[in-house]
């Protein structure tokens, strides 16, 4: 890797190029700016071991955590029920995305190709497929003549572009002028293959070396020369490249869109869903009242968010000697055209890393703890039955939040635990659930849930507002004796908890099978988050004596976080659960 030109609006960078804190100084000081008034999120979840190892499905599978799934479930199998189970898990959304971004090598790229628009003849860095359309420093492959007949080294962009300009019949002493005349015998035509045949013999009847051919005739072919503009001062304001043409602005756009995709929604997050249910249920009760359940929920998240302020997020770059210039990407390629050192100062995001004082890392722990109460009703018909439970739910929530802005002397502030706050609220579930019986050894059902229908709002004085939004689930089931199918799907997508600047979501489908032997369950399944890029998530389970129970979900899409690899999704639980 080439060392960072020694221009001031990059020495922190360089700085940080030779610094072993470099890579992770690029997935925090890479990332843009501050955090809402009110986060709106919670995903559905997965509580219990047996939905947990079954594709997540719950919504018409009786299982021990009825209560959770459908509170309608309640009625539909008079049975009493204690379930409990404890889990942990990891997710991550985006953020390994940064861990291969080069971002020392997009910024000088970037400076060096604002240098030769400028008229320097900074080197370009180079890719596997070639450089950017500029001659490497020092090169002298043809000349320029000039006015008075002597003759001097085209070493940069305007120099090689002036000898092309003359050759295609254009007049002046400057490249503004050269331009100027250009476009006058154009007459507003645009075919420019005669300047970029011109600009292609130059090059080819060059001793240039024919790696730098190839650069230059890149170059003309990829220039939409209609849109190239020369400033008054000599120096090229604004040209427009065509995408796939230039192996080295290319690549610095891709690491540019990876970073704009990233800070479109981003988390790490290690989650831990816990809970114990106590089902009361029995026939005679049921016709006479109704089923009953109580129980206790516990939600963790702790997790770091990178955010940043929408202002400054532009790509502006440069400095006081070669000037200011932006990236601005366009259907099919990108304009860089010059900017100011106002514009730099305000709006840049490179200014903004720099200084420190418009992007933040937010770090967070939200814990919920849910008291539940459910009741459901089941009507019973010929050969099926109908159940319509409700579930009340007193909800504590307790926030940590701590934000800093990040900078090059980014240091992590872990002492924020006294910090905690408290607030409490209530939820309502309701839910619905139909059966049909198959034969005296299964019944097919489907069921629905809208779980916190009264959108359950956590008001902080120092934190933001946590506001948890309606979830829909709908799902269909098999519940036999010795075996079981299910299937669930979100309705609509749910706000992930995190405090990225446009929002992260979930969508989850998925369904598993249950085999129910004497002593031993065994079930497995597979889930698969339509909005987040998990993979395929693997789910397994077994139960030995109802006593043990343990149950795990993977995701199939591994990655490198800094040379280790592991998945981005990731849960494992232990429980257990009796009937009788």
């Amino acid at each position: 890797m080439q060392k960072l030109h020694n221009k001031k609006s990059f020495k922190d960078l360089n700085k940080l190029k030779h610094s072993k804190k470099y890579n992770k100084f690029v997935l925090c000081g890479a990332l843009f700016a501050s955090a809402f008034s009110v986060v709106e999120a919670m995903e559905f979840g997965t509580m219990g071991n047996v939905s947990a190892s079954m594709g997540g499905a719950g919504v018409a599978l009786k299982s021990p955590f009825a209560l959770y799934y459908n509170p309608a479930l309640l009625a539909s199998d008079s049975k009493m029920r204690i379930g409990y189970s404890i889990g942990v898990g990891l997710s991550q959304s985006n953020l390994d995305k940064l861990t291969n971004l080069n971002f020392v090598k997009m910024v000088e790229s970037l400076t060096s190709l604002g240098s030769q628009m400028g008229g320097g003849s900074k080197a370009i860095t180079k890719t596997t497929r070639s450089a950017a359309p500029a001659m490497v420093t020092g090169a002298t492959p043809f000349a320029v003549p000039l006015a008075n007949g002597n003759t001097r080294a085209a070493s940069n962009l305007t120099g090689a572009l002036e000898e092309a300009l003359k050759a295609s019949g254009a007049s002046g002493n400057s490249l503004e002028d050269l331009w100027k005349s250009y476009e006058t015998s154009q007459g507003g035509s645009t075919d420019h293959s005669k300047l970029i045949g011109n600009l292609k013999d130059s090059v080819n009847n060059s001793s240039m070396t024919q790696e730098q051919k190839d650069m230059f005739n890149d170059f003309a072919e990829s220039v939409d020369w209609s849109d190239f503009e020369v400033g008054n001062n000599g120096k090229i304001t604004s040209m427009t490249i065509k995408s796939g043409s230039n192996g080295a602005l290319d690549a610095a756009m891709k690491d540019l869109d990876t970073l704009f995709e990233v800070l479109k929604n981003n988390n790490m997050n290690v989650i831990s869903q816990s809970g114990i249910v106590f089902q009361l249920s029995s026939e005679t009760m049921q016709e006479k009242f109704g089923s009953l359940a109580v129980g206790l929920f516990n939600t963790t998240q702790a997790g770091v968010s990178l955010v940043g302020d929408k202002s400054r997020m532009r790509l502006i770059f440069g400095d006081q000697t070669d000037g200011y210039y932006e990236l601005v990407v366009k259907s099919g390629g990108y304009t860089l055209k010059q900017a100011t050192a106002e514009d730099y100062n305000k709006f840049s995001i490179l200014q903004s890393v720099e200084k420190g004082d418009a992007h933040k890392v937010v770090s967070s722990v939200f814990n919920l703890t849910e008291l539940p109460v459910g009741y459901a009703y089941r009507f019973n018909f010929d050969n099926s039955e109908l159940s319509i439970g409700v579930a009340g739910k007193l909800m504590l929530g307790a926030s940590l939040y701590h934000e800093q802005f990040l900078g090059s002397n980014l240091q992590f502030n872990t002492n924020f635990a006294s910090n905690i706050q408290y607030n409490t609220t209530f939820g309502i579930d309701l839910g619905t659930y139909y059966g049909y019986n198959l034969s005296d050894s299964g019944q097919l059902g489907v069921g629905f849930v809208a779980k916190n229908i009264n959108t359950p709002t956590f008001r902080f004085d120092t934190a933001p507002t946590i506001s948890i939004k309606p979830q829909y689930r709908a799902g269909i089931a098999y519940n036999g004796k010795r075996f079981s199918l299910a299937f669930d799907a979100d309705v609509l997508p749910n706000e992930v908890l995190t405090y990225s600047q446009y929002g992260l979501y979930s969508q989850m489908i998925g369904g598993g099978f249950k085999l129910d032997y004497r002593f031993v369950d065994v079930r497995g399944g597979v889930a698969y988050d339509l909005r987040r890029d998990t993979g395929a998530i693997l789910t397994a389970g077994v139960n030995i004596l109802g006593l043990i129970d343990i149950a795990a979900e993977v995701g199939t899409t591994w990655v490198d976080y800094f040379g280790t690899t592991a998945p981005k999704y990731a849960n494992v639980r232990v429980g257990g659960s009796f009937s009788w």
